[in-house]
């Protein structure tokens, strides 16, 4: 997905100490404005199915999410959570004021343990813009 005004990414980090368990795909994009009629709109971003590992034999454990963000005064943040058995959780929903930078990281324990992850973002804010997110992750056992 790529727009050449406002894009959107992430990053997805194994904590395994293979060489080869880091995967990275990343953008950033910050341009436009997020109200109708001087109202804010809440942006809503969903992952797909996440198969960590990229591939059904694996359950992992997802740890850590951190998002990124452009909060220029207030903004509030919900996240939700979906595994494989379509159980979905609500894992922050926050406001923020008066944040002290122009892009702020925001990082949630999450402890979710799955074969597939799912994750829908809402933000809501004057100009507030989810930039990106970089999950942390590990494997908890392999199907049998």
């Amino acid at each position: 997905f790529s727009n050449p005004t406002n894009m959107i990414g992430s990053t997805v980090v194994s904590e395994q100490t293979s060489a080869t368990a880091n995967k990275y795909i990343y953008s950033l994009g910050n341009v436009g404005d997020t109200t109708w009629d001087d109202t804010p709109i809440t942006g809503e971003v969903q992952t797909g199915d996440l198969m960590l590992e990229n591939t059904p034999w694996l359950d992992t454990k997802l740890r850590n999410l951190m998002m990124f963000a452009d909060y220029p005064e207030q903004v509030r943040v919900k996240v939700e959570y979906t595994n494989d058995q379509e159980v979905k959780t609500v894992v922050t929903d926050q406001e923020f004021t008066n944040l002290p930078l122009r892009i702020n990281k925001y990082v949630i324990d999450m402890n979710k343990s799955s074969w597939t992850h799912r994750i829908k973002f809402y933000i809501t804010g004057v100009c507030a813009k989810l930039l990106g997110w970089g999950l942390k992750y590990s494997i908890e056992r392999e199907t049998e």
